[in-house]
């Protein structure tokens, strides 16, 4: 048996009443978003949700509250590579501490190399003055 096709028309719908200015603050967020209003308030209650449910599912996880525009950057760059955002944000947080790890390690060579010119010009200057 074939699925039915669920679209605007068929799909469940829900009337809310909103406090005077919300709708044309949905609209303005969901317009910075780049989506329908519809899908503003859709993506809102899902993470709201997930959110209600962390404690259950992923006891240690932390929860973060990200500004809307760097959500929805975070967003499309997980769609663009296929990832779920947390699983964008997982990746990028890894490589962050990856690339400290590397600058903190570059940064100790350099130290390293730094120490040793000084030896190779004392040496040069000691054989000078002799």
């Amino acid at each position: 048996m074939l699925k039915p096709v669920i679209n605007s028309r068929n799909a469940p719908k829900f009337v809310i009443r909103l406090p005077d200015g919300m709708r044309d603050q949905i609209g303005e967020v969901a317009r910075n978003n780049k989506r329908s209003m519809n899908s503003e308030i859709i993506s809102r209650l899902e993470r709201s949700l997930a959110a209600d449910n962390l404690d259950t599912v992923l006891p240690d996880a932390l929860v973060v509250y990200l500004p809307n525009l760097l959500l929805a950057e975070i967003d499309g760059q997980a769609r663009l590579n296929e990832r779920s955002t947390n699983a964008e944000v997982t990746y990028r947080l890894k490589r962050s501490v990856t690339m400290e790890q590397l600058c903190d390690e570059q940064a100790r060579m350099i130290g390293i190399l730094q120490r040793r010119l000084e030896e190779l010009e004392h040496q040069l200057q000691t054989k000078e003055a002799a």
